[in-house]
C-alpha cells in the first residue's frame, strides 16, 4: 500500500525527551496511535446505532448484576432494593441509556454496600462488548478526578447531561472480548485501584 508523508509538530520540551530514546521508532508509534484513534473516531459516530441492544440482556439483568456485584462484594451483603426498573432505562441511544443507569443505580441503591463499583463494572463491562471501554485514573492515597466523578454521583451531584458527557470523554475504542466473562473480569482487573478507593467508607 503506497503510503504519504506527514510533518509532525511537537512542542520543545517533548521534542528533548524524545531524544533521550532515539531507540524508539517515533515514526511506527504515531501511526498506531493515528491508527486507535481513527477506529475510536469511526466507532463514535456508529454510537447510537441499535445494535447495542443485541448485547444488553448479556449484562443488564437482574441475575447477571447480582452475579457482577458478588464478583465484587465478596462480604455477606443484603439486598436493598430491586432491580426491575434496568430494562426500563434502555432506549434507542447507548449513551443515554447507560447515563440513566449510572444515574439511577446509586440512587435505587439495590444493594447494601458495593453501588458505586457494581455500575462502573456493569458499564465498563457492556461498552467492551460493544468495542469500547472506560479509560478512567485512579491513584492509590490519592483522589483523581475520575474516582471523585463516582462519589459525586453516589452523593447525587451528577445529572444525567453531565454523566453522559463523562462517559463521552472516558469512552476510548477496544478489542471486543471472546466472552461476557472475559469482559466482566477484563473490568474488574483493569479498574482494581478504583475498585478499591470506591470500596473505602
Amino acid at each position: 500500500m503506497p503510503s504519504k508523508t506527514i510533518t509532525l509538530s511537537v512542542p520543545k520540551e517533548m521534542y528533548e525527551e524524545m531524544r533521550k530514546y532515539p531507540e524508539i521508532n517515533y515514526s511506527e508509534l504515531a501511526r498506531e496511535r493515528i491508527a486507535e484513534y481513527l477506529v475510536s473516531v469511526k466507532n463514535s459516530e456508529n454510537v447510537s446505532s441499535t445494535q447495542f441492544l443485541l448485547y444488553k440482556d448479556l449484562i443488564f439483568t437482574r441475575e447477571k448484576i447480582i452475579e457482577i456485584h458478588d464478583k465484587i462484594e465478596t462480604k455477606n451483603t443484603k439486598r436493598m432494593g430491586e432491580l426491575f426498573w434496568v430494562n426500563a432505562i434502555f432506549d434507542l441511544d447507548m449513551l443515554d441509556s447507560l447515563s440513566k443507569f449510572i444515574y439511577y443505580f446509586p440512587r435505587a441503591h439495590p444493594f447494601d454496600d458495593g453501588n458505586k463499583r457494581t455500575a462502573l463494572v456493569c458499564t465498563d463491562s457492556f461498552l467492551r462488548l460493544n468495542r469500547f471501554k472506560l479509560s478512567v485514573k485512579a491513584e492509590k492515597n490519592k483522589t483523581t478526578e475520575d474516582e471523585k466523578f463516582f462519589w459525586q454521583n453516589a452523593n447525587v451531584e451528577k445529572d444525567q447531561k453531565q454523566i453522559r458527557e463523562f462517559l463521552q470523554e472516558h469512552m476510548v475504542a477496544a478489542k471486543r472480548p471472546e466472552s461476557v466473562e472475559k469482559a466482566i473480569n477484563e473490568s474488574i482487573e483493569e479498574n482494581r485501584q478504583l475498585l478499591e478507593n470506591l470500596a473505602a467508607e
